[in-house]
C-alpha cells in the first residue's frame, strides 16, 4: 500500500544513482541494436555456444521468430549484439501491459551469447545492460530474469539483479 510507495519513492533515486555508477561498457567492437526478427545468424551462434558438458536447446531463426515475433499475445523487444556483421548475442524482453500489471513487472525472457575467448570478451554483460535499460525506459518498475545458469551470476550482478535466498 501507501509504505511502500513510500519506501520506492525514497529507494528508486538511490538505485538509479547505483546503476549509473555500475553501469556495463559495451567493448568498442560490439554493437548492440534492436530487431524486428532474428535471421540464419542465430543457428550459428547457437552452435558456437554448444560445448562438452553443456546442455542447451539448439535456436533457429523460425523457433525464435515463431515464439517471439510472430505471438500475437504478447509484444517483445529483441536486442542483438554484433561484431561486424556476425551476431555474438542476443535478449529477448517483455513488458506486458495487455494484462493487469500493478507492479509493472518486465521479463527477460530469453538470452544466448558466444562464450568469452582469450581475444573477444563476452557480449552477454552489454546485452543484459541495455535489456534492462529498454524496460526500464519503457516504465518497468521490477525486471527479473526467467532462467540463470552457473555461469551468468556476475554478468547479472552488474545489470543489478539479485538472487532470492536459495537461488
Amino acid at each position: 500500500g501507501s509504505a511502500s510507495k513510500v519506501v520506492a519513492w525514497a529507494a528508486d533515486p538511490l538505485l538509479a544513482v547505483w546503476r549509473s555508477r555500475h553501469r556495463v561498457l559495451t567493448p568498442s567492437e560490439v554493437s548492440v541494436r534492436e530487431l524486428t526478427a532474428f535471421d540464419s545468424r542465430v543457428v550459428d551462434l547457437s552452435r558456437r555456444c554448444e560445448a562438452k558438458g553443456r546442455l542447451i536447446v539448439r535456436r533457429s531463426d523460425e523457433l525464435l521468430n515463431w515464439r517471439f515475433v510472430q505471438n500475437p499475445r504478447c509484444r517483445y523487444r529483441l536486442l542483438g549484439a554484433f561484431r561486424g556483421d556476425r551476431l555474438e548475442g542476443y535478449v529477448v524482453t517483455r513488458f506486458n501491459r495487455s494484462r493487469p500489471n500493478p507492479r509493472q513487472e518486465a521479463e527477460i525472457v530469453d538470452w544466448l551469447a558466444a562464450p568469452e575467448t582469450n581475444r573477444e570478451p563476452s557480449a552477454l554483460p552489454c546485452l543484459f545492460q541495455a535489456g534492462v535499460d529498454g524496460l526500464i525506459r519503457d516504465g518497468a518498475g521490477i525486471v527479473s530474469c526467467a532462467a540463470a545458469n552457473a555461469g551468468i551470476d556476475e554478468t547479472m550482478r552488474s545489470s543489478g539483479f539479485r538472487f532470492r535466498p536459495g537461488e
